[in-house]
């Protein structure tokens, strides 16, 4: 296959180290959310960096790569792919040939993605954790994963799925 355009090259790269980034922070949020102070730990001191998160059973480390890999990888086909259909309007970006191996529809483009990344994340994972014997995990140790797997998911998602976006749509004569 050949490479794409410079343009559209650098439009992705952007675009990729930008969402990369972003799914980072949200992966630290989601996190601190879910895992962020140990019930055991006055508020005043909510960063349990002592502590260690359960792998093991809903709620936990494990179970919680489904939902991460569901949001990152949706988000992920969703929000570049609206930010380039509009820049494609305006000309910022000029358009790919060809056609997508995947839906056309933007929306059932991200469900699909996002699908398949919440089962095979969930899968790879706490097969992972299987094979390494874990039960429990420090809490820096989660947080550092947990970020890193959501750039890196984030950033393979947006490389996979924004030049399906750029796609000009086939017409049938």
């Amino acid at each position: 296959m050949a490479l794409a355009p410079h343009p559209i090259r650098s439009y992705v790269a952007r675009e990729t180290a930008l969402g990369g980034l972003v799914n980072a922070l949200f992966s630290v949020a989601v996190f601190l959310a879910a895992f962020g102070r140990h019930p055991s730990i006055p508020v005043w001191a909510s960063i349990p960096v002592w502590a260690s998160i359960p792998v093991w059973g809903t709620g936990h480390l494990a179970f919680d790569f489904a939902p991460q890999s569901f949001c990152v990888a949706f988000m992920s086909t969703l929000v570049p792919g609206l930010v380039a259909r509009r820049n494609l309007r305006a000309g910022k970006v000029p358009a790919i040939e060809g056609h997508s191996i995947l839906a056309r529809s933007l929306l059932r483009r991200a469900m699909l993605v996002g699908m398949a990344s919440a089962c095979l994340g969930w899968a790879c994972w706490a097969l992972l954790f299987r094979l390494l014997g874990m039960e429990q995990i420090a809490w820096p140790t989660a947080l550092v994963v947990k970020a890193t797997y959501g750039a890196i998911l984030g950033s393979a998602t947006i490389v996979w799925t924004l030049p399906m976006a750029l796609r000009r749509p086939q017409t049938r004569n």
